[in-house]
């Protein structure tokens, strides 16, 4: 079957799946999965919906055998090295540095724009949050898609070789442009969990801020390892 056939064989089904009444449960004809017979959906089922998953699908060594091998080659041979552990540092070192000098230019900028005083404290904060993710998204859209170097959308597993093995599964490099990308995001995060402790003035929401910065840094990292 031909990419473009099986594409618009896949497009049809979801016009199909959107304009129908159906559910994928009714579809597939699972009674305990279907609409009446579905739990509402609030936080504790969520959690129990989570737990369940986990315990039958995670937790089942009998019926899901894992090897742990892959897990441990993870940590060890799939770490960043010496160099890139220093040079994302010294990035995240760079975005305070530029943070500190920018917030007086900023602050002078919104009250040449004559914002109101209450917005004057927030403002220099958040126009270099905004610089900085116009920046990234044109940069990550440029590499991802309009550099031509690679197929993110229909083939994302050619950006690394075709003749990878279990073996030499490690051993295939990250392209330099993809490697800056998480460089760049990876010392950004970084430097804004300093920026929370230390520079950002104290909101209602800073604890969940200081918790996304964390998770977004454990989802990139474990991104980089696992190619």
């Amino acid at each position: 079957m031909s990419p473009g056939l099986f594409s618009n064989g896949m497009l049809a089904l979801l016009l199909v799946l959107l304009t129908s009444s159906w559910s994928l449960a009714e579809i597939v004809e699972d009674p305990d999965l279907s609409e009446n017979n579905r739990d509402p959906t609030t936080i504790p089922v969520f959690l129990k919906q989570t737990y369940k998953a986990f315990s039958e699908l995670a937790f089942d060594s009998d019926k899901y055998p894992y090897d742990h091998e892959f897990t441990q080659r993870l940590f060890t041979e799939g770490s960043p090295t010496i160099r890139e552990v220093v040079l994302t540092f010294l990035l995240a070192f760079g975005f305070i540095l530029f943070r500190y000098f920018s917030e007086s230019k900023f602050r002078r900028l919104v009250i040449w724009l004559e914002f109101k005083p209450g917005d004057v404290e927030k403002a220099p904060e958040g126009i270099f949050r905004s610089l900085y993710y116009c920046v990234i998204t044109g940069y990550g859209a440029y590499i991802s898609y309009f550099s031509g170097r690679y197929n993110f959308i229909q083939q994302p597993c050619e950006v690394y070789s075709s003749n990878v093995t279990w073996e030499n599964y490690f051993e295939q490099e990250i392209p330099t442009d993809i490697l800056s990308l998480y460089w760049i995001q990876f010392s950004y995060y970084l430097s804004g969990v300093y920026m929370e402790l230390y520079m950002d003035k104290r909101r209602k929401d800073s604890t969940m801020m200081l918790l996304h910065h964390f998770v977004t840094l454990s989802l990139m990292y474990f991104s980089y390892m696992g190619r």
